[in-house]
């Protein structure tokens, strides 16, 4: 089961390893939502994984539904701690806003330290 978005390239592309590893059954599912329209009756193990984009949140969410009886696995291949920066545009205007403001905003120029939707709900600010 891949959680993640029908138009994401991410998603799409964990859909197709699935597949190619021999994975007999691969569903995509947008949330936990999704599993009450899939017969799972007869499954005996199901593997999750999710596309880059997913909140942690929401696959704890699917899984929580899938309510294993046997619990449930953790297999980590690899812990990734990828970085996305938000992108030059917010980058720009949360500069713009730090000049402006910098008690308002306070200290958002580490690009670590605030989340894109953090610097979107800032231009309230201007």
């Amino acid at each position: 089961m891949v959680i993640g978005s029908a138009n994401s390239s991410n998603t799409l592309a964990l859909v197709k390893v699935a597949k190619e590893c021999g994975c007999q059954r691969v569903l995509r599912v947008d949330g936990p939502d999704e599993l009450d329209l899939i017969d799972l009756g007869q499954v005996r193990t199901v593997g999750v994984t999710a596309g880059a984009s997913a909140p942690e949140d929401l696959v704890q969410a699917v899984i929580d539904r899938l309510a294993p009886s046997k619990g449930v696995e953790s297999v980590f291949v690899t812990n990734e701690d990828e970085y996305f920066p938000p992108p030059p545009e917010l980058r720009s205007l949360v500069a713009d806003l730090e000049k402006i403001s910098p008690t308002k905003t306070g200290s958002l120029l580490d690009d670590r330290s605030v989340s894109a939707d953090e610097a979107l709900k800032s231009h309230d600010l201007i």
